[in-house]
This record gives C-alpha cells, structure tokens and sequence, in this order.
C-alpha cells in the first residue's frame, strides 16, 4: 500500500505539470486574433487572421473552382477565386494535418488538378500564409504604401534577391510576427503575401535566426 500511495505522490506533480503545460498550449495556440490583426488583413478578405482554425477560415470561402497544390512538403496549399474588388484569387497555406486528412481533402476537379472538399475540413490545423493576386491594372504599389507604410526593404527587379518588390517586419498586438511581401510591378503578377511567423511552420523565426 505504501508503494502505490508513494508513486500516486511523485506522479502529482508531473499530472500538474501536464495540465499547466497543456493549458499554456492552448492559450498561446488561441491568441492570434483578427481584432489585433485587422489594421494589416486588405478588407477583402473579411474577418480572417493568421493563425486562424482552418475550418473558420474556409468558411469564407467558395471551394467550387479551387485547386489543391503540390502536399508532398507538409503544408496544404490551396487557390481559390476571389473576384472582391481588385483581388481576383487568393492562396493560402495550412499547417498542423496529418498526411490522411491532407488526402481525405483532395476531391478530383473538373481539369487535372485536385480541389478542396470542404466536407472533409478536420478540426485541427491553422492557416499560416495567405497571398492575394490582383488584376493587373490595379495600382497595388500605391494600396500597399499607405497601409504598411513607405519604410518597407525595397528590391530591385534586377537585384540578385529579388524575392519581392518591398517587404515589411510588423507585430501585431496578439504578439504575432509577420513578414509581408509585394510584387507590384507589370513585370510579373500583383500579389501581396501574409506570413505569419508561427512556431511549428517553415517561417517561424527559429529558422532564420
């Protein structure tokens, strides 16, 4: 008897641990928020974040024409038309699915390309990435500038890093890190890109320090 009463004492404290542990999990994985995220989300995509439950997130979303790339690196990345304003698709990555729910989600299109089943949509995982595409006549270099600012790191097109045209460092009030990047030229398709620096994900600052 005294055996079992001496190991349910040593097991106490690492329960405590566990529950502390899992509870500090969850409230950092619930803290990213559109309210604090909202001043830096373009007002076409409504009320979406970064770090949002997936589920929440596709329910903005129409499916119908989307397409489901290249899964075999981890991430789920999917396109879907958007036509609200000047934006016309929108591309985002999810992380957290298993390999099975990334399969279960894919559903044959009506070309050679996979789509989304939003029937399939688990309860876990959270989008990390979204990058819009505007049509080319929109002055997207101009949008950008007055709601990033005009302090953003500047490349030029033949610049040997030219990963983008500008891109911005900003931290949300959710203590969410971003990195934000824009090709606005005619040289090549207008996107604005939103990254959202996540433990778990290939941008989380880890990797790059």
């Amino acid at each position: 008897m005294r055996s079992i009463c001496t190991a349910r004492t040593a097991a106490a404290p690492i329960l405590v641990l566990l529950a502390i542990l899992s509870a500090a999990y969850g409230q950092d994985d619930a803290k990213y928020s559109h309210e604090a995220q909202a001043a830096l989300i373009p007002e076409e995509l409504g009320e979406v974040y970064l770090g949002m439950p997936f589920k929440e997130f596709a329910a903005n979303f129409d499916f119908a024409e989307s397409e489901v790339h290249d899964t075999r690196f981890g991430p789920l990345p999917v396109t879907v038309k958007l036509a609200k304003g000047p934006v016309r698709s929108v591309f985002f990555k999810v992380h957290g699915l298993t390999q099975a729910e990334t399969a279960a989600l894919k559903t044959p299109g009506t070309t050679t390309v996979d789509q989304l089943d939003p029937k399939n949509i688990p309860d876990n995982g959270f989008v990390y990435e979204i990058s819009l595409t505007y049509e080319p006549g929109f002055d997207l270099h101009s949008y950008v500038i007055k709601k990033y600012g005009d302090n953003g790191d500047v490349r030029k097109s033949d610049d040997p890093y030219h990963m983008y045209d500008i891109q911005w460092f900003p931290k949300t009030s959710d203590g969410l890190a971003w990195l934000i990047r824009v090709f606005h030229t005619d040289k090549s398709p207008k996107t604005l890109r939103l990254i959202g620096r996540i433990p778990g994900t290939e941008w989380e600052i880890e990797e790059f320090n």
